[in-house]
């Protein structure tokens, strides 16, 4: 059982919880973790990360909604920039683009 204690502050405003169990392929990476996280979009689009751990094959993973008066403190707050999401967009259309096998020529 992977206990990921995280009661996310979110109660009244407005913003998006996740919960994500990811599987990734990589050089030097684990390649299954568990991700608590979400977006406090009520004033500033905030990303928020709560918890985020490396998962072994025969690990559970329960989720547990309730209330909480205590909230666990965020392990990281950013904030999406124009600029961030420009970069994202980019690598996104480069990695399409090597997928179907197309060249992008910058004009």
């Amino acid at each position: 059982m992977v206990a990921a204690s995280a009661q996310p502050a979110l109660k009244g405003k407005a913003g998006v919880l996740t919960t994500i169990v990811d599987w990734v392929e990589r050089r030097g990476k684990e390649p299954l973790a568990l991700h608590v996280s979400g977006l406090e979009s009520s004033r500033r689009e905030e990303h928020i990360l709560w918890s985020r751990q490396r998962l072994r094959v025969g690990d559970e993973v329960m989720i547990c909604i309730e209330e909480n008066e205590k909230p666990t403190r965020a392990s990281a707050r950013y904030k999406a920039t124009p600029k961030s999401r420009g970069n994202q967009e980019r690598e996104w259309l480069r990695r399409t683009a090597k997928k179907h096998g197309y060249k992008l020529v910058k004009l």
